[in-house]
Formats: structure tokens, sequence, C-alpha cells
């Protein structure tokens, strides 16, 4: 899956600088970027398996918890 959306997010590298004379190392980060957000979604729709959203099971019980308040 990562190399199919590679188009969609942007990769900052590791960052090594000195400030204040200490030695700072910002990690490799990765984003999606903000003009390709509903472009991932749709390729999530058309490709995602029920194992690319594990991890968002937290997310869907919150969500659910609001619609049910709400609805």
């Amino acid at each position: 899956m990562q190399q199919a959306c590679n188009t969609f997010i942007d990769v900052t590298p590791e960052i090594k600088k000195i400030e204040r004379g200490q030695n700072i190392i910002i990690a490799e980060s990765k984003e999606v970027n903000k003009d390709e957000k509903k472009n991932l979604c749709n390729w999530l729709c058309e490709n995602g398996n029920k194992e690319d959203y594990m991890n968002f099971n937290t997310v869907f019980d919150l969500l659910e918890a609001l619609l049910n308040e709400n609805g």
C-alpha cells in the first residue's frame, strides 16, 4: 500500500542540526499532502482492505459514539 500511495505523501528526511550548541535530530516525517487528501481518500476506498483500517478502530468508535449521542 505504501508504494501505491507515495504520490499522496510528502516525506521530510531526518534533519540533524546544532541548536544553541546542542546536537538535535528531528526524525523523518511523513504527511499527506494537503492538496492530495481527497485523492488519497478515494484511493483508500477503492483499494483498501480491512487490515488497512485496523488502527482506525479508536477513531471509528469515537465517531460512532458521537453519532449515537447526536443521532
